[in-house]
């Protein structure tokens, strides 16, 4: 699926969705708002998927965002066990989202075309990267590879 105007702009209105809940610490203290990043971190990465973007690629953004909701959280909380509790429930969350996810966005009724260079593991479609002798599938972008 080729990206044009309409993607792009709905591609960076998920990203600023993704901003706002990273941010919502600084406008409101004390609420838990912020915590929805992760959840929220799924969308663009998904749309990345749809969009037909490398998979490793998607996966490597996914990661990242989480990666940047976890610093913003563990730089800003001082000893609150609490809060340390919701991080890891609200990162849960976003892990179960994305694992659902992946089990219904490429069936073959809605878009076979995210099954590519994927493998099936049950119903949940997973990156596949090795062949059975564990090679690296000729598909793998090395770069992408390295930063997964």
């Amino acid at each position: 699926m080729a990206i044009d105007l309409t993607s792009i702009i709905l591609l960076a209105t998920f990203f600023i969705v993704y901003g706002i809940f990273l941010c919502y610490d600084f406008f409101r203290k004390g609420e838990r708002w912020g915590f929805i990043a992760y959840i929220v971190a799924v969308i663009p990465a998904n749309l990345l998927w749809y969009y037909a973007l490398d998979i490793l690629l998607v996966y490597t953004v996914l990661f990242v965002l989480w990666i940047i909701a976890l610093l913003r959280d563990l730089l800003l909380v001082y000893r609150k066990t609490k809060e340390y509790d919701d991080i890891l429930l609200f990162l849960g969350l976003g892990i179960i989202v994305q694992l659902i996810l992946t089990g219904i966005l490429p069936a073959d009724q809605l878009n076979s075309h995210m099954q590519a260079n994927n493998v099936k593991l049950g119903f949940f479609y997973f990156p596949d990267v090795y062949t059975a002798s564990n090679d690296i599938q000729s598909w793998v972008n090395s770069t992408y590879l390295l930063a997964f």
